[in-house]
């Protein structure tokens, strides 16, 4: 068995899954975008989507209260026979200007619209924009070109949602160096009766966690079951900027203890097959894409009763997901509710220290298990070396050190296995019509000879986790997002601008299978020889849009595999093995 080849057909194959997950992926946001889809509850029918203005219904505001649903104009309506809510329709608001206030702090600049108090921009200071990196990086927005943002609101008749107008506290914020939290309070224009609302935007210092609030005042006579909802609404697209044929998992994402974490797709939410927990007594629901994340959290020392998590289409284009919580506030009483909301990097970490499970978000495929210690420990070498580019280099070697004894112990078997073929045909031709005798005589041989057939594709199989969970640390960690090496490559998480590791990729695969060993099958030597000579040239083109921090760790891996086969060609040769190369 040639290792090389197995080498080879393993990457071939781990190539075109990838191209293939792409492909797939590109067809079913296409189909998205020209599907019909009417708003619909997701996993259980608690949660309704019966409003085009992507506002969530609560069947059960309650307990031990009889509630029925209505709509108007589009807006839910919460009726409670036992409860009845003191809002009664308000009168209309009168002509007032949307205004987007400016909110600044030490990480980002965000933007919240009167209009609903709609959290509806969000700039990182810290990360650039994929087309035009003298921009920052643009997440929340909301234009021609993409749609997401966070909305809040209550439901109820004459009480505010994300359609209301407000009056803000202020023209605008901007941190200063001796605050560490911001309020921006939020008026409705027209007051409910029998009711005092305040929603409130609470930013601080050093952190990408934003609150989300409201003050509730009940000036009735009789109990009212606020309902309030917290949700971020997103259209299907993918990350601007994205790879073609690389990409990570763009959706909703859910957690929670019991279930642990669960990603739902776009397309599933659309069709309704997305199942999930839609009452966890803790955990988190938002919306994930490559290198970011923005999530409603709920905390169960809030005392803010159980909430109700809630994923939906809004419209053909659209997906809506967050949660309701419900708090019931006695004559003239007052409550408080306030949800936090992380929209950030997932830099991992801080994330692990925000909420449980929130780090998870970060994709690193099947061997998560595997590739978390890997990102520590190249998080290590960073730290030692500050730079990515070199951190990624160094880790190559020491992997391939460690392997090296392994590697070299396989290409020992896989000389003395080649050794043995002449004898092996000759046992497969005089026992080839009885195939139970033959497979006994080569186990026979093997034994004899002490030699191990499957000696030489074992390390590949050890191997090949670690190389998959690798793929992933370097295409999913933030940390390398738009960070350089040297000279050209000033991104490591973009293809190479001038396609020079993509050919040095190619060069180096080439001149690794001609130093390999023949395969041992003494037929078919000539057609195999030539298919792993074309391989590189193969791979060479698709790696083009591969990330330049992933074709670094390649070209730095096939250039040890090199000089490890030329050493472990000398040692064959002093054996006396006569293995030669291709």
């Amino acid at each position: 068995m040639d290792r090389q080849r197995y080498l080879f057909l393993f990457s071939f194959i781990i190539s075109i899954a990838l191209l293939f997950s792409a492909w797939q992926k590109e067809q079913a946001e296409k189909a998205l975008a020209v599907s019909a889809s009417s708003p619909a509850t997701i996993a259980t029918a608690s949660v309704a989507a019966k409003s085009a203005n992507s506002i969530p219904v609560v069947a059960s505001p309650a307990p031990a209260t009889v509630t029925t649903t209505s709509t108007t104009n589009g807006v839910p309506v919460v009726n409670s026979a036992a409860t009845p809510s003191p809002a009664l329709p308000a009168a209309p608001a009168p002509h007032i200007n949307p205004e987007r206030i400016k909110i600044e702090t030490d990480l980002y600049i965000a933007y919240v619209n009167t209009l609903g108090g709609v959290l509806e921009s969000i700039e990182f200071k810290a990360h650039r924009s994929s087309q035009d990196k003298s921009k920052l990086f643009h997440y929340l927005k909301q234009d021609a070109d993409h749609v997401h943002i966070a909305q809040t609101g209550l439901t109820g008749q004459g009480l505010p949602n994300h359609n209301t107008q407000y009056i803000p506290s202020a023209k605008s914020l901007t941190l200063q160096q001796n605050q560490n939290e911001m309020i921006l309070t939020l008026t409705p224009a027209v007051p409910s009766p029998g009711a005092v609302i305040q929603q409130q935007w609470i930013f601080h210092r050093d952190s990408y966690v934003i609150d989300s609030a409201y003050t509730l005042q009940n000036k009735t006579a009789l109990p009212w079951v606020a309902n309030a909802y917290f949700q971020l609404e997103r259209d299907n697209k993918p990350p601007a900027g994205q790879a073609r044929f690389v990409s990570s998992f763009t959706g909703v994402g859910v957690y929670n203890e019991a279930d642990k974490y669960h990603k739902l797709s776009f397309e599933d939410i659309h069709k309704q097959k997305a199942t999930f927990n839609t009452h966890p007594s803790s955990g988190w629901i938002g919306m994930v894409e490559h290198y970011f994340v923005a999530a409603w959290l709920v905390n169960p020392n809030a005392h803010l009763g159980t909430p109700e998590f809630f994923a939906r289409a809004t419209t053909a284009d659209r997906v809506a997901a967050g949660l309701v919580l419900t708090q019931t506030i006695q004559p003239q009483q007052q409550a408080n509710i306030r949800v936090p909301l992380y929209v950030g990097p997932q830099e991992q970490e801080k994330m692990a220290l925000i909420a449980p499970g929130l780090d998870l978000t970060v994709d690193y495929g099947i061997f998560t298990v595997v590739a978390v210690p890997i990102f520590k420990f190249l998080k290590l070498l960073h730290g030692v070396l500050g730079n990515w580019g070199w951190a990624i280099l160094a880790m190559t070697f020491l992997l391939k050190l460690v392997f090296f004894p392994l590697n070299r112990s396989s290409a020992y078997s896989m000389a003395k296995t080649k050794l043995l073929t002449p004898r092996i045909e000759q046992i497969r031709a005089q026992y080839k019509e009885d195939p139970v005798r033959m497979q006994k005589e080569i186990i026979t041989l093997y034994k004899k000879e002490k030699v191990n057939p499957a000696g030489g594709c074992l390390p590949i199989l050890i191997q090949i986790p670690i190389f998959i969970a690798l793929y992933w640390v370097l295409l999913s960690a933030v940390e390398l997002r738009h960070a350089p090496w040297i000279g050209w490559i000033q991104d490591l998480s973009a293809a190479d601008p001038y396609y020079i590791l993509p050919i040095l990729y190619g060069l180096t695969s080439f001149i690794q299978v001609k130093v390999s060993p023949k395969p041992a099958s003494p037929t078919g030597n000539e057609s195999d020889a030539l298919i792993l000579q074309y391989m590189p040239v193969a791979f060479s083109v698709m790696f083009i849009f591969f990330p330049s921090g992933m074709l670094l760790y390649w070209v730095l891996n096939n250039t040890l595999t090199i000089l490890q086969q030329w050493h472990v060609n000398r040692g064959i040769e002093r054996r006396g093995l006569n293995v030669k190369a291709a």
